[in-house]
């Protein structure tokens, strides 16, 4: 289904929902790729939506802080707002302080882009034009949405380059698996994870690699989030009192690698993916200024599993995992999977 949203400097914003056998619907937008909606049941049977999204475009526009975004051209944040590509060093947008982040003052977020929908699947396109951002090369970019009758969500990005540029995609989508407008400290999280990467106080990576065992940040068996929210820990200080940390996937490339369970709706989310790093936010600056449909969105009000490379890594090493080369493509693919018990 295929309806008009609203209109960007006169531009229309169409938004596409996908539906699946067991009455899964996600809506889509062509503004930013965004998944305003996953309507979802609960144990009882009862559908409602499992993400953070607006009613309008304005709002998007006015205020959103990546609610369901396509993020790009690269995702979290770069030291500094610079990168060196090929001995040559590039000076992207300052964003957030003195550094770049999610692709910076107009990132994939904040653009329209080309949908053609094809049964349960979504299929979105654009090219970001050379020095869009400050990132040298056209990146052609494909993204598709699919969501099966197994209850999944399946996300592929797909990218070429006509020069050496870098590229770290992901999406940035706020999940509430209990009710919006309620905290997540209750629900628990899984995660199969050996090391974190721990930040600096402006959120940067510091490069290192720490073990998680004996840490606040061991989620290898399900822990309730909110045993981590304002306790008097260095890292989670610095990020506000919560997470906001990449952890280094260790289980096995495409199988479950992260789970979140909320108890008293029986909804869980698997994360599958094939990317090394599962950046987890949990809705720390979030403070009740924003109002959605449902209700104010408190601090904790939801939680983001976001499936990338490790932010900064080009400022880190000779050949990162982000540096994409004409004549090559980036492919990666993350799954949201939600059953209910």
């Amino acid at each position: 289904m295929k309806r008009l949203f609203g209109h960007l400097n006169n531009e229309p914003i169409f938004e596409y929902t996908i539906c699946n056998e067991n009455n899964h619907a996600i809506s889509v937008l062509s503004y930013g790729g965004i998944i305003r909606k996953w309507m979802a049941p609960d144990r009882a049977g009862n559908f409602s939506n499992i993400v953070l999204g607006f009613e309008t475009m304005e709002e998007y526009v006015a205020q959103s802080p990546y609610f369901g975004a396509i993020v790009g051209r690269h995702a979290g944040r770069i030291a500094d707002g610079r990168c060196r590509i090929d001995g040559r060093t590039y000076e992207l947008a300052q964003n957030d302080g003195a550094n770049h982040l999610h692709g910076g003052e107009r990132g994939f977020d904040r653009h329209v882009w080309q949908v053609e929908a094809e049964g349960q699947k979504l299929v979105l396109s654009r090219t970001s034009a050379d020095m869009e951002e400050g990132y040298p090369g056209d990146l052609e970019i494909e993204v598709t949405y699919e969501l099966t009758d197994q209850d999944e969500l399946i996300i592929t990005y797909r990218a070429s380059t006509s020069e050496a540029t870098i590229c770290n995609l992901t999406n940035h989508s706020y999940f509430q698996l209990g009710k919006i407008g309620e905290s997540i400290a209750s629900q628990e999280l899984q995660i199969e994870a050996e090391h974190f990467a721990p930040i600096r106080e402006d959120s940067i990576p510091t490069g290192e690699k720490i073990a998680v065992e004996g840490t606040l940040f061991d989620f290898r068996t399900p822990r309730l989030l909110g045993e981590g929210f304002h306790r008097l820990d260095e890292q989670l200080e610095r990020a506000q009192g919560g997470y906001d940390h990449p952890f280094f996937l260790s289980g096995p490339s495409g199988q479950v690698q992260a789970t979140l369970f909320d108890g008293s709706t029986g909804r869980r989310l698997a994360v599958k993916t094939d990317l090394p790093v599962l950046v987890v936010y949990t809705g720390n600056q979030l403070d009740g200024s924003i109002v959605l449909a449902e209700g104010a969105i408190p601090q904790y009000g939801a939680i983001c599993l976001e499936a990338q490379f490790l932010p900064d890594e080009m400022n880190r090493t000779a050949s990162p995992d982000t540096l994409l080369v004409p004549g090559k493509t980036y492919e990666a693919t993350t799954v949201y999977a939600l059953t209910t018990e």
